[in-house]
């Protein structure tokens, strides 16, 4: 396997199962290494519970206006998720926008800000997120990050695939790679 190239392509069976786990294994440390540092209140107390929020709650006016802010219309979404939506800012930067009608969610990035700045970004063979700056915008709340070079894990691992959806059921625990 080389790094940056897609594992769909002419990657041994064996190799493509061994990096959808790894996947798999990292997405789960990650969410329980944020709920253990959360619990452990190692992360700062000005940060408290993580409230999650959908894009539905994200108003056209708000996002209309909010968008407006940064010189940006509707053309430079380049992806949505189930909370976020996120917005072109150029090569080096994206715009995340979450809804935040009540003003908790301010927590959200800066505790995973405060986690990511924790980690040493030398020993891992893959881009991690870096978080700027955090605002506030009336109902929604938006973060300056830096774009991520290459693609989407999703994109890299088709997840889709029967041996992937296989191979993710069948799993109930990591299994150490040999």
């Amino acid at each position: 396997m080389e790094r940056g190239l897609p594992l769909r392509v002419g990657c041994p069976p064996a190799a493509y199962r061994r990096a959808v786990d790894l996947g798999r294994r990292l997405a789960f440390a990650t969410a329980d290494l944020i709920e253990e540092l959360i619990e452990a209140r190692v992360i700062a107390r000005s940060h408290p519970v993580i409230h999650r929020r959908n894009i539905n709650d994200i108003t056209v006016k708000a996002e209309k206006e909010l968008l407006s802010t940064y010189g940006l219309d509707h053309t430079r979404l380049i992806a949505s998720g189930t909370e976020a939506k996120v917005y072109d800012l150029g090569a080096q930067e994206v715009l995340k926008v979450y809804a935040d009608p009540d003003g908790t969610l301010r927590a959200r990035p800066e505790t995973l800000r405060d986690f990511y700045d924790r980690l040493d970004r030398s020993t891992v063979p893959y881009a991690l997120p870096r978080i700027g700056t955090i605002e506030p915008h009336g109902p929604l709340l938006a973060t300056l990050e830096t774009r991520l070079p290459r693609q989407p894990m999703g994109e890299v691992c088709d997840l889709t695939a029967p041996e992937s959806k296989a191979l993710y059921l069948e799993c109930e625990s990591p299994q150490p790679l040999s």
